[in-house]
């Protein structure tokens, strides 16, 4: 290829290569300046789906022109090799400065400044990346960082993010083998291992596992294999950041602990809100000496709360996983509330049958109070019991115990969730009439198997994942219209598919993720 002139680009060295690409450098005849051509190698050249990726990468790319994205000049081909002609840069990309200890506070608040910038032009155009990873983000010698590779970029029809009418919509469509989602494991978003409709906010979590390496130099869901990987980006909270870098701020590591919500609806919602809250975090702290003494006007303290799994003091052992439900339940509904920060199940969960006091659970969790409970089920008969705790001074803020029928479950979590609302002064305007907690379903025993599914679910071996498809099947015939069994039946069978993938009587690997796949849309 050396010496060789593709149109009037004379190639003069090679850079480097990928599985999607390889890369040279190269002198265009005509306005006499150094270019990239990015060519499509030889084996994948006559692959359709190769081959939309690649041109996909060139029109998304070109729709966007910003000083942090890598600019497309060019696309052609060359008896029969398609090219892109991209701007030359000098540099490395960031997996070079990982590795050898956390970045030092300056590259980190600028780089993640300018990261979040270029994503912010990308979502404003309608576009996604799906694939934020340190090999995609290039550090120039002259300084600005560059955002690469957009060959999985995905249009977005609509939404927050801007209109995507200058992007040809021809780019739009999936361009992996089926049940292969598309992006870098162990930078997806728990939307893109469901393989769920995405959009900006998993470009966030992807960026958000990026900050995490870069703040930390570990990555923040490690595994022995990829299922390992894929079941605690779904389940399971990071070590926080500033244990693993004592020198990293705590608004710092809030920042990035948002960005890694599992539950997109309170993530950040656009990386132009993540943008701002670094740019502040940049203003407060401009000197080297400032890092650990200034706090940001933006990220400001808000109420915060752990539930704790509650206890089961019924006769019968197994019902725990109603006690667990109970607080499960709590923890999703609370996480909905604006101007309420809460910790995470797996946090809380952590804790189930330690012997930690609250005051060091709520420090742990870094968290101003603490739930806890008690469940008693016998029969149709509910004796429940719940506090909350004051971690400042260990003192109740509020206790209360509910004798009631299974009937009324509905309207003791809800109960229970306006007290928490009102003990922490949350100033919510609340309709008196409208439940806190959204009820799926009306039928008892759907709601019952439900939760025993889920518990099941959570324990995450090979038995446990077959009763809890079991468990939650039992749930929607109970209530067909019932989404939740059906999203639990979706996420049993993709881990299945992952740890185990045969079932009793099955065959091929395709089974489980056909009945994934099928759950998922039942779900929806």
């Amino acid at each position: 290829m050396i010496g060789q002139t593709f149109s009037h680009y004379k190639i003069l060295e090679k850079l480097g290569s990928g599985g999607m690409g390889v890369v040279y450098k190269a002198q265009d005849t005509r306005l006499g300046r150094n270019v990239a051509l990015k060519f499509l190698p030889g084996e994948l050249a006559q692959n359709r789906q190769a081959l939309e990726r690649f041109q996909r990468e060139a029109r998304a790319a070109s729709a966007l022109d910003h000083p942090n994205i890598c600019t497309i000049h060019d696309i052609g081909e060359q008896d029969g090799q398609p090219f892109i002609v991209m701007q030359f840069l000098k540099g490395h990309t960031l997996r070079k400065y990982l590795g050898s200890g956390p970045l030092d506070k300056e590259n980190l608040i600028e780089w993640s400044i300018q990261i979040s910038s270029a994503l912010d032009a990308a979502h404003d155009k309608g576009i996604i990346h799906r694939d934020i990873k340190p090999d995609n983000v290039f550090v120039t010698d002259s300084g600005p960082i560059k955002l690469l590779d957009f060959g999985l970029a995905k249009l977005v029809e609509e939404g927050p993010y801007g209109s995507p009418a200058e992007l040809d919509t021809q780019v739009e469509g999936p361009l992996t083998a089926p049940g292969i989602g598309v992006g870098t494991p162990y930078y997806m978003s728990p939307e893109q291992l469901l393989d769920k409709e995405l959009d900006a906010r998993s470009d966030i979590f992807s960026f958000g596992v990026l900050l995490y390496e870069m703040a930390t130099d570990h990555m923040p869901f490690q595994g022995q294999d990829l299922g390992a990987v894929f079941q605690k980006i779904l389940n399971e909270a990071p070590v926080l950041p500033e244990k693993l870098n004592p020198e990293l701020p705590d608004w710092l590591g809030r920042v990035i602990q948002k960005a890694l919500e599992k539950d997109r609806e309170v993530r950040y919602q656009s990386a132009k809100e993540l943008l701002e809250d670094l740019t502040r975090l940049k203003q407060g702290g401009n000197s080297h000496s400032q890092w650990t003494t200034s706090t940001p006007p933006k990220v400001k303290a808000q109420p915060s709360i752990a539930v704790l799994p509650f206890i089961n003091m019924s006769p019968d052992p197994e019902n725990e996983y109603f006690s667990d439900g109970l607080a499960e339940e709590l923890i999703n509904a609370l996480t909905q509330l604006k101007g309420l920060r809460v910790a995470s199940r797996t946090s809380a969960f952590s804790f189930k049958g330690g012997h930690e006091s609250i005051s060091q659970i709520g420090r742990e969790l870094k968290v101003d109070t603490v739930l806890e409970g008690s469940v008693r089920k016998a029969g149709k008969r509910l004796r429940i019991t719940a506090q909350l705790t004051n971690i400042a001074d260990g003192y109740h803020l509020w206790s209360e115990r509910y004798d009631r029928e299974m009937e009324d479950i509905f309207d003791l979590q809800d109960e229970i969730a306006r007290k928490i609302v009102d003990k922490l002064r949350l100033g919510l305007e609340m309709d008196s009439q409208q439940p806190l907690i959204k009820r799926y379903t009306e039928n008892l025993e759907a709601y019952n198997m439900y939760l025993k599914g889920r518990y099941h679910l959570n324990q995450r071996t090979e038995p446990s994942l077959l009763k809890a498809v079991e468990c939650l099947e039992k749930a929607a015939a109970e209530d067909d219209g019932y989404a939740l069994p059906h999203a639990g039946l979706a996420e049993a069978y993709i881990l299945l598919n992952l740890d185990c993938p045969l079932l009793p009587g099955e065959t091929a690997h395709s089974d489980t993720h056909s009945k994934a796949k099928d759950a998922a849309r039942r779900a929806i």
